[in-house]
């Protein structure tokens, strides 16, 4: 009795040593690793969890994780980018793109962060990386009055902004793309503004404004009657530093707009920036 326990010990035992010699890691979509080892990125900061991580080398197909998480990786030197609050935004390598019509409206972006870092896996070994992240986006906001007509008599407003970018280069950070324009639409956003007794207030987040193109305010009022009217203004000499600015500061822009039978008239006030939800118009 004692010899066949043992014996079938032994089966039992050669049994598992045939399981981790033939033991193949793979990938979470169930590609064989040949030279396996294991990256662990994280954001350098305490505040941030749970955020994206894409891995990417030239040859392999991309691989993506979550930060903090540890990931059965194929030796090799690796571009690792990291985003945050990316919802409804395409990451492809260093790319982010927001969605966009064929005539180039676009949406509000996210207020995300990215870091873009790189790492080199060892077969057999345990890769971390650290990376700082920062803030891609920027918000404008609007703020108005109208005059010569009064609120009762106003069915609906849009603001709309154009010459906006619509993909950015996270391993550039938030400045001054230099993404091609050939071929594509001028981009623009749309948003509906929210009154607060006699002023109009909309907010839009941006990846940025589009150097090559002109920016442009323009404002549609439609009446209770029918009635139509539209102010538009190219406010580009205001917007040359947007890029270049805080991202994590506002830029409020005031103007005043009059109607009356024959014209519509008004004026963009300079940039200020905004750390407060309401910065009272003058």
């Amino acid at each position: 009795m004692r010899n066949k326990l043992i014996y079938i010990a032994t089966i039992l035992l050669l049994a598992s040593c045939d399981e981790r010699d033939f033991y193949i890691p793979t990938t979470g979509d169930g590609q064989i690793i040949e030279r396996p080892g294991q990256a662990i990125a994280s954001v350098t900061s305490t505040t941030v969890e749970n955020a994206q991580v894409f891995f990417y080398a030239s040859g392999k197909p991309s691989i993506n994780t979550t930060t903090g998480i540890p990931v059965n990786i194929e030796a090799g030197t690796y571009q690792v980018v990291i985003v945050t609050d990316n919802e409804n935004i395409e990451i492809e390598g260093t790319t982010a793109a927001l969605p966009a019509t064929e005539d180039g409206e676009t949406i509000q972006a996210p207020a995300f962060y990215a870091g873009v870092g790189n790492m080199v896996v060892k077969e057999g070994e345990v890769t971390k990386l650290s990376i700082p992240v920062h803030p891609m986006t920027r918000e404008v906001r609007f703020q108005f009055s109208i005059r010569g007509i009064s609120s009762d008599e106003i069915q609906g407003i849009e603001v709309l902004l154009y010459g906006i970018l619509a993909r950015c280069d996270l391993s550039e950070g938030f400045t001054e793309s230099s993404t091609p324009r050939s071929a594509t639409p001028l981009y623009y956003i749309r948003t509906t503004p929210e009154q607060k007794e006699d002023n109009y207030y909309t907010e839009m987040r941006l990846l940025g404004i589009d150097t090559t193109q002109k920016q442009e305010v323009t404002i549609h009022i439609t009446g209770t009657n029918g009635s139509m009217y539209t102010f538009t203004e190219d406010v580009s000499s205001s917007l040359t530093g947007f890029n270049q600015g805080y991202a994590d500061i506002a830029l409020v822009m005031q103007t005043e707009i009059v109607l009356d039978l024959n014209e519509i008239t008004g004026s963009i006030k300079p940039w200020i920036p905004g750390n407060e939800d309401d910065i009272p118009m003058e």
